[in-house]
């Protein structure tokens, strides 16, 4: 899970002391520290945008010349402060969200080929023709935690290496791959008899866009 810079409104204040271009930790005005976080946040003097690693009280350890700033020299009483800067934006803009994607099966629906037991598969791509899918992954070979099934009575039970036995309802639930926001994707359950992957046929898809 990618992790943000921390942030806080109106942290802004003065430099208590000058700095050079090369030391690591900037003094802000005294009282004025805890406007800011207290770790991993971006501190900006004039066009240098630093990264701030800790903080205690009023003292800044910082990284120089971030995001292909150049470290300077600033003077006292300087106007610094915490900002959200292009890189932020451009994570939020590359951000993932986790899925969850239920699969209600009904035996009934399954043709007389589906008699004794059966598995499942999740594909999901951003091809229409599921080629090079970013999740793979089919209850014959991924007995874990992430892709299980219960009675849709809600009685919790595990998949087992010899498939889905002859059950009326399952409901079949995959908690994981986490997606990039603002791409269109394209998903599909299957059903296939046990050990018999290639025969699996399309049961329920759709469109995902986060």
């Amino acid at each position: 899970m990618m992790t943000y810079k921390s942030r806080k409104n109106f942290a802004i204040s003065k430099l208590a002391s000058s700095m050079d271009d090369s030391q690591l930790t900037a003094t802000v005005k005294a009282g004025e520290g805890a406007l800011f976080p207290t770790s991993n946040f971006w501190f900006v003097v004039d066009t240098e945008i630093m990264l701030c690693s800790s903080r205690t009280v009023d003292v800044l350890t910082i990284t120089r010349g971030d995001q292909s700033t150049t470290p300077a020299a600033h003077d006292s009483g300087k106007r610094c402060y915490n900002a959200i800067t292009t890189e932020d934006v451009e994570d939020l803009e590359t951000a993932l969200a986790p899925i969850t994607l239920e699969y209600i099966l009904y035996r009934i629906a399954l043709s007389e080929a589906y008699i004794g037991n059966i598995d499942c598969q999740l594909q999901v791509s951003v091809n229409s023709d599921f080629s090079d899918p970013v999740v793979n992954v089919d209850t014959a070979t991924s007995q874990t935690s992430w892709l299980a099934y219960c009675a849709y009575s809600q009685s919790n039970e595990a998949w087992s290496a010899s498939g889905m036995p002859s059950t009326d309802v399952r409901s079949i639930i995959y908690i994981g791959a986490n997606l990039t926001i603002g791409t269109v994707y394209y998903y599909r359950w299957r059903s296939y008899k046990h050990g018999e992957v290639a025969t699996a046929t399309d049961y329920k898809g759709g469109v995902l866009c986060l």
